[in-house]
């Protein structure tokens, strides 16, 4: 592998979480209010910086061997996207719930064009600044002991070349304070996934449905804390839903709060920080991103993968 200014982004299916029944929310990784990019020509790599090669790690990886153990795994915090033209976010948010059919029925095949990143395309200049605010809705002092800040897509890309797998990608490298966070690249933010086949994205929003409490949501993302290796990392992910007999079972905070309230309102703690924090990324003439409460923080027990395919 081989550092450079610009690396070719890796192409793969991504699939998203449902709209769900009733009209609640716009189609997953879709918008109503966002203009898509189709996939144009790569970005030119720049100078070579340095190059590292999967036999590299060898010895390092030998004596980091019996530290490569995931640790203390547990759930900092949660954040919805809302469709709306200006960047919306709610937090905690509030993944679908599953709720199947009472009669096997035949779908059709995804036709639309979704959103490569989800959170590039809502916010393009900081698109990791919402798990940042959500994290410090959730922990208004949190542990600066962090080593690294990723996400899914970011950490994917490391692990397979780890594992040797032949797959360009590309991504930026930013440290605050002794903190790196790894942030996805795409050759536009708001590039959509070319050629999407099969039921990744109706069976979801056939079988999952958004609540009323977090109505106009389009994506649900997590972060995870956790140790590994020595590092302590923390990890954003999309989440496609959750199971639960109801909400109350799953949600960690039993009464929800609402989506009329913001995180301004006075007399929250920690709205210095978040308007502050807000100040500084907001820069050349972006959206600035909004920030309600809404919804209810479910336990990482009751959240699920979905993954499908076709016959």
């Amino acid at each position: 592998m081989a550092y450079r200014d610009r690396v070719r982004p890796n192409y793969h299916l991504g699939r998203g979480r449902g709209r769900g029944r009733g009209g609640l929310a716009q189609q997953p990784w879709r918008s109503s209010t966002l203009e898509p990019t189709r996939p144009g020509p790569d970005h030119p790599a720049g100078a070579v910086s340095q190059s590292l090669c999967k036999p590299d790690l060898t010895t390092e990886a030998q004596m980091l061997k019996g530290q490569a153990v995931i640790t203390g795994s547990r759930l900092v915090a949660s954040y919805s996207w809302l469709d709306t033209p200006t960047p919306t976010i709610l937090i905690p948010g509030k993944p679908p719930k599953w709720t199947p059919l009472p009669t096997p029925t035949k779908l059709d095949e995804d036709s639309e064009e979704y959103f490569r990143d989800p959170n590039g395309a809502r916010y393009p200049d900081h698109p990791t600044e919402p798990a940042v605010l959500a994290s410090l809705a959730e922990e208004p002092k949190l542990p600066s002991t962090v080593d690294i800040v990723c996400c899914s897509s970011t950490l994917g890309n490391l692990l397979r070349f780890v594992r040797g797998q032949e797959q360009a990608f590309r991504m930026s490298l930013e440290i605050v304070g002794n903190t790196v966070f790894l942030i996805r690249r795409e050759n536009s933010p708001r590039e959509i996934i070319p050629n999407v086949r099969g039921y990744g994205h109706t069976f979801p929003e056939a079988y999952t449905t958004w609540g009323s409490d977090v109505k106009g949501s389009c994506s649900h993302q997590r972060i995870m804390r956790y140790s590994f290796g020595g590092l302590n990392i923390m990890t954003r992910f999309e989440a496609d839903g959750y199971i639960a007999a109801d909400d109350s079972e799953a949600a960690l905070n039993v009464a929800p709060t609402t989506s009329s309230n913001t995180l301004e309102d006075p007399g929250d703690e920690i709205s210095n920080a978040i308007h502050d924090l807000k100040v500084l990324t907001t820069m050349n003439n972006s959206k600035e991103l909004k920030v309600r409460k809404g919804g209810c923080l479910v336990d990482q027990a009751f959240i699920f993968d979905l993954k499908t395919r076709g016959l």
